[in-house]
């Protein structure tokens, strides 16, 4: 039978849950709300035993258009056909009792198994039977004129699975230009930290400058300081930064200047001494050409410190934890100095840290739907390729229409509106 779930009943079993994420949480719940959306929390209980529940959100759109969501949802063995559909069905009867006209699910559950690129894996395992199994429940399938899914929220995600791998086996695993990209910045003294609340304008600041970049518009930073007030004190969220201290590159740079010149002049010394049995012309040349690097990037070092100023905010992360992974949900950086690769560092820094802390796996989150289209976020894709992970695009979304007439009506009205505001 149906029941209603206290919040913590039903974190206690979302967390457990091999599908949780933290969009099924009472957090993500309480955070939603403040944008105007109810919540439930409802579960399927057989013989005393839950063997299903999920958080769904509500909102009315347009004062007439009462929608129910649930995020990542449901909660619950897609191959029992059985619990499914009396869950679905039992569901769908109190939402509809609550004046619904329509549920909206997204499982995450990936469709089939694909590699690091994208491609499909000989004799992996294919999920694309849950589709039919919904559809005969009653749920609409939502694809394009390709049947492609059509999604509101990211589907394509990149994921790093590291159970049962070492941290050296993982890091040997990375693309040559990912591990040098890492020694690099560890070398360049990046340094990775926890913001604090009023430490946000900061990652909002990086958000700012690559939401300008890749043309998308960011939120608030009333947002993130909600979702900091929501998640924060039961660890669930972490907002990252990496910085770089520009006069101790000045100091690090000054000392590679002082070892290069002082090769240099002990080499000089003992061909000037014995130029006819000198035999390190080769030797000589190479100090003198690292010499000469030595003094650019000491010089690059002060315009740094000069234009930037001493503490410099490179990179930033907003990094959900539950179940059993990190997912790095937002990030940003500054564009000008991704020569650093702080990007890389931070990522490695929070794989490190899952792995410590005993998760299965790190998750990316989205990539572009289209991995051989070449638009703003392939470059995104192509840094965490690097990482040689796995690539996962997520069954899609399906609608339960309760109210066929008014769901048409909603639809049709929900596009005009856009059009409008679109011109």
């Amino acid at each position: 039978m149906l029941v209603e779930l206290t919040a913590e009943q039903f974190d206690a079993f979302s967390e457990k849950h091999p599908l949780t994420s933290f969009q099924q949480t009472s957090d993500w719940a309480k955070l939603k709300s403040s944008n105007g959306w109810g919540h439930h929390f409802f579960g399927w209980q057989e013989n005393e035993e839950l063997l299903g529940a999920t958080m769904v959100l509500d909102k009315t759109f347009i004062r007439m258009f009462h929608l129910f969501y649930a995020p990542r949802g449901l909660l619950v063995d897609y191959h029992n056909e059985k619990v499914l559909k009396d869950f679905s069905e039992a569901l769908v009867r109190k939402i509809k009792a609550l004046g619904g006209i329509t549920l909206k699910i997204d499982p995450y559950i990936d469709a089939r198994e694909l590699d690091s690129v994208g491609e499909l894996v000989p004799g992996g395992y294919d999920n694309r039977g849950i589709i039919s199994e919904l559809e005969k429940i009653g749920y609409r399938y939502r694809v394009d004129e390709q049947g492609n899914p059509v999604t509101t929220i990211m589907h394509s995600i990149y994921v790093l699975p590291f159970k049962g791998r070492s941290k050296e086996d993982l890091f040997k695993s990375f693309s040559p230009t990912t591990r040098t990209t890492i020694r690099q910045a560890e070398k360049n003294g990046i340094t990775v930290f926890e913001l604090k609340k009023d430490e946000l304008p900061r990652f909002k600041d990086l958000m700012n400058k690559t939401s300008e970049c890749r043309d998308f518009v960011d939120r608030p930073l009333s947002y993130y300081e909600a979702i900091y007030d929501a998640f924060h004190d039961s660890g669930r969220v972490k907002f990252m930064i990496a910085t770089l201290n520009a006069q101790n590159l000045v100091e690090t740079m000054k000392g590679k200047v002082v070892q290069e010149q002082a090769t240099y002049d002990r080499l000089v010394q003992r061909k000037q001494a014995n130029p006819e049995i000198f035999k390190d012309e080769g030797k000589l040349s190479d100090t003198i050409l690292k010499l000469d690097s030595a003094k650019m990037r000491l010089e690059q070092a002060k315009e740094l410190k000069q234009e930037y100023g001493e503490v410099i905010d490179l990179t930033v992360n907003m990094d959900f934890v539950w179940g059993n992974e990190i997912v790095s949900l937002y990030g940003g950086n500054e564009k000008a100095l991704l020569k650093f690769g702080s990007q890389y560092y931070m990522q490695w820094q929070m794989i490190q840290e899952a792995m410590d802390k005993g998760y299965q796996r790190y998750n990316f989150y989205g990539i572009p739907n289209d991995l051989k289209n070449e638009d703003s976020m392939h470059g995104v894709f192509e840094t965490k390729k690097g990482f040689n992970g796995q690539v996962i695009h997520l069954l899609g979304e399906f609608d339960y229409v309760i109210s066929p007439l008014k769901f048409k009506l909603y639809q049709f009205c929900s596009n005009l509106y856009f059009r409008i505001k679109q011109r």
